[in-house]
């Protein structure tokens, strides 16, 4: 077999022979050797996907008048009919796309869906009507303030992402777009991760509707998809050697993240601890009844920590030549993660449709304290992109 033309100039990671093999097949991110000259204006895929989001506005009509006909279960089949409706659609434009990726249809999805939930949120924050039978029959919980929020980030930052990994993905470098890729899998499965168990077990869980189910390819297919990154090399070293104060700093950055997500737990869940008292009232949304900031609690401590706490090990006694390529690949993802959640969490916080009882003071270290929350992961993450060291801050 002869092996693919890597998109990185670094060297990179040796595979095993399963990963090889995966990494010749149609849904990785190997280059058609034998491209034509139909494939060589693939990067239009990427246009015409964006704008096919523009149906979103004619279906989100269409969808509204239907669900004042139906019920939440015919909801669910006519959602499902429709998105498959527009993958072939996709797929009759753009044939040729299939031999780089096949994700590239399923982005194309995500991204008419992703304008959906824009109109959906901006009707839900407007008081319009448009969209708001279909959220009453099928999704309740997505006119609450963290449903709002979660479409905000899916229809703004998920649709950007789509069009890039669309792009990459067709591109002749598709691995160049690794870092897209690990982004938007940490923010869209830890938005799944939040949304789908706070609507469960919140004070929306009596109305959850069969509709709900749509949510289902949002949450598996990215598992596989990063099942498919994961498999592809990675690039060793740069050539730059990182900074042994800086990983010092990032070091205890990672541990006050690891005790504001213990104490937030804890707060969450009720405790009588005099600091989880104080917390509550700092942040009384941990305990609305909706449900979905104390899941967000739970997400960060038991989904993020551990991920943290390895990349703590990592930063302070340094990580094998061979697994610093998995080390950056988790900062990518948790800083995905960490964006997404905790814009949902402060948008929702302060949102005037939360109770009084339950809605946090919009203060200025509030959001300059969560804005930390947000940023310093992602300022990690280019570092760790630049330098890739792990050498061990804490090693002699």
């Amino acid at each position: 077999m002869t092996e693919p033309t890597s998109p990185y100039r670094q060297p990179l990671e040796p595979m095993s022979p399963k990963s090889a093999r995966r990494f010749s097949s149609a849904d990785t991110f190997q280059p058609d050797q034998n491209s034509g000259p139909e494939e060589n204006n693939l990067c239009n895929a990427a246009f015409i996907a964006a704008a096919a989001s523009a149906l979103a506005l004619p279906i989100a009509y269409a969808f509204d008048y239907m669900s004042h006909l139906f019920g939440s279960f015919e909801l669910m089949l006519i959602g499902i009919a429709m998105l498959t409706i527009h993958g072939g659609l996709l797929y009759f434009v753009y044939p040729s796309i299939v031999k780089r990726s096949y994700m590239a249809y399923v982005f194309g999805v995500f991204a008419l869906t992703s304008a959906i939930d824009l109109l959906m949120a901006i009707a839900s924050m407007s008081k319009g009507t448009m969209l708001s039978t279909y959220i009453e029959k099928g999704e309740p919980y997505l006119g609450s303030p963290y449903g709002i929020a979660a479409n905000l980030w899916d229809g703004t930052a998920h649709w950007i992402l789509y069009i890039l990994m669309i792009h990459g993905l067709t591109s002749d470098s598709p691995g160049q777009y690794r870092w897209y890729y690990l982004f938007w899998i940490g923010s869209i499965v830890s938005s799944l991760f939040v949304l789908m168990p706070g609507a469960a077990v919140g004070s929306y869980s009596h109305s959850l509707g069969f509709a709900a189910i749509l949510n289902i390819p949002f949450a598996a297919l990215p598992l596989y998809f990063l099942k498919v990154v994961s498999d592809t090399p990675r690039p060793l070293d740069p050539s730059r050697r990182g900074s042994r104060v800086l990983e010092f700093m990032i070091s205890i950055f990672i541990l006050l993240l690891l005790f504001i997500f213990a104490i937030r737990f804890t707060a969450a869940n009720g405790s009588n601890l005099p600091f989880a008292v104080e917390w509550r009232k700092f942040e009384p949304t941990l305990t609305d009844p909706s449900a979905f900031f104390s899941v967000t609690s739970t997400v960060h401590l038991y989904v993020l920590g551990p991920l943290f706490l390895f990349l703590f090990w990592s930063f302070a006694f340094g990580a094998p030549r061979i697994h610093r390529g998995l080390c950056t690949d988790i900062v990518i993802f948790v800083a995905g993660a960490m964006a997404e959640t905790q814009f949902c969490y402060v948008f929702a916080s302060v949102h005037p449709d939360t109770l009084a009882q339950y809605r946090t003071e919009s203060s200025l270290f509030f959001l300059l304290f969560n804005l930390a929350m947000i940023v310093i992961p992602y300022l990690i993450a280019l570092y760790v992109i630049s330098f890739q060291s792990f050498y061990g801050c804490l090693n002699a």
